[in-house]
């Protein structure tokens, strides 16, 4: 198997580096398979033919077409969870260190070896304006409309502490009358100037 490993490895022109990146692994790992001093587990076989789109069949025996034709699970969270990181066009780092949480978790979600729990989905959801119900099943929009944006903003900084930054800020933007706005904004366009 391990050489069958390779050689898909190489037919689809990745490192061992970025193939164990794609199967959320280490190089090690990939090195161990290719050598045959590591057997992939049937979890591992499952992922490498999800992530590349692989006949398990040839996989396991070497029968059979290398590729076959997938079609996407619609509830396959970890598709629109990619999706999402490359519509904002995040590396799995970037979007990862947004979320308070480690790339490689972002890459397991991602091929399917673990889901997001109910608070990574909340925190991707109000980080990034996502539509839940889009998450989850993929149906809908997948960005929140700007009013339901606002509204989510507002509900979050109302649960703040009283003495919090973003919540005296909020309040004193509140009380900001049409002078006090026109100031902002001049103070704004000579930021963004610079």
């Amino acid at each position: 198997m391990g050489e069958r490993i390779k050689e898909l490895r190489k037919f689809l022109g990745l490192t061992q580096q970025e193939f164990a990146t794609r199967l959320g692994s280490v190089q090690n790992t990939i090195t161990g398979y290719e050598t045959g001093r590591r057997t992939p587990s049937n979890q591992v076989i499952a992922l490498i033919c999800r992530e590349f789109g692989v006949s398990e069949e040839w996989l396991r025996t070497g029968e059979g077409e290398m590729l076959v034709a997938v079609t996407p699970d619609e509830n396959f969270m970890g598709e629109r969870i990619k999706e999402l990181r490359k519509f904002l066009g995040l590396t799995q780092q970037e979007f990862a260190k947004r979320l308070g949480i480690k790339r490689n978790t972002i890459a397991n979600y991602e091929v399917g070896r673990n889901d997001p729990i109910d608070a990574i989905v909340t925190l991707i959801c109000r980080e990034f304006g996502v539509s839940e119900e889009w998450l989850r099943t993929g149906e809908g929009e997948m960005i929140v409309p700007d009013e339901d944006l606002l509204t989510a903003f507002i509900e979050k900084v109302r649960a703040e502490r009283k003495d919090s930054f973003k919540k005296r800020f909020v309040l004193n933007l509140a009380a900001l009358d049409d002078f006090g706005w026109g100031m902002l904004e001049r103070v704004m366009e000579n930021m963004t100037k610079g």
